[in-house]
């Protein structure tokens, strides 16, 4: 019996909330469910009134269809009143065994960027599914280039590989493998510091990623054409930076990044790129339980 594709939704549900990110979201999940034969979901959460929750907290909203949501697939939309609407797509995405989640992200810059508690950072945090998130400037369809992912070398990465060899094929484009050799820091009272006294041979650690990788794409995308890129330096400046030069057609990431308190104040690796990239970015839960 053969074993079913890394990726292969069947169900698609577009969070949506009417403005532009969520009209280009939309796009996205027209784009897949056609591509996959996938039912097509919408969820739109808005906040409860005073009188809602005083009558029931967690009534369903009864209206037209917001914008972002196409007439043909509005049999399958659902309005919410909810005080958390993170809370409210997740509940919705189990109700219908949802597989994949695409939704929009404003892609604020500032202060407001640096914040963590959006609803995509929660959604991305808490979902059991892969996630494709899109910022309003972002293509509305995933067409124009390659399928791009990245890979530390982790074991839990092989599976974020195979779900974008998969979803290259389903494409009918190439994959390009993407692996950021990060500098030596150590943590000081005054910051992280550097190692530059480290005789390290970065031109050798860099030919050996790429060995690993060929090794690896290889396993996973034996029939695609596939191109190994390994670079120095911070892990969202690089990726970030790859993408907007030579943007592909979406980006494969894990959702795992960084840990302990750089990951409360900075935010994991992924959520740092979904908030910079200019293409959709396709976050997978690679192993382990949703982050708190």
């Amino acid at each position: 019996m053969a074993s079913s594709p890394p990726f292969a939704p069947r169900c698609v549900l577009l969070a949506t909330d009417g403005s532009e990110g969520a009209e280009h979201a939309r796009g996205l999940a027209v784009d897949l469910a056609r591509r996959y034969c996938a039912d097509l979901h919408a969820i739109h959460v808005s906040a409860p009134s005073a009188a809602d929750l005083a009558e029931d907290p967690t009534q369903a909203a009864e209206g037209a269809a917001p914008r972002g949501v196409p007439p043909a697939d509005r049999t399958g939309l659902a309005m919410r009143r909810s005080s958390h609407v993170g809370q409210a797509i997740l509940a919705y995405a189990a109700e219908v065994e949802a597989d994949l989640i695409v939704m929009g992200t404003h892609g604020h810059r500032g202060l407001r960027r640096l914040m963590l508690g959006s609803t995509a950072d929660f959604v991305l945090r808490r979902a059991t599914c892969p996630v494709l998130v899109a910022r309003p400037d972002a293509p509305a369809t995933l067409t124009g280039g390659r399928v791009l992912v990245t890979d530390d070398l982790s074991p839990r990465a092989e599976s974020t590989v195979a779900v974008a060899a998969a979803l290259a094929h389903t494409l009918g484009v190439g994959l390009d493998v993407l692996h950021v050799v990060e500098p030596l820091h150590v943590p000081t009272p005054y910051g992280p510091l550097l190692i530059a006294s480290l005789d390290l041979d970065y031109d050798a650690i860099a030919r050996e990623a790429e060995a690993a990788l060929h090794d690896r794409a290889t396993e996973a995308a034996s029939e695609l054409d596939v191109h190994i890129e390994v670079r120095m330096g911070d892990p969202v400046d690089v990726i970030a930076a790859r993408v907007n030069d030579a943007p592909p057609a979406v980006l494969v990431m894990g959702s795992h990044g960084s840990r302990g308190l750089d990951r409360l104040l900075l935010g994991s690796v992924a959520e740092g790129v979904v908030r910079r990239a200019s293409c959709p970015v396709l976050v997978v839960r690679a192993g382990g339980e949703p982050e708190g």
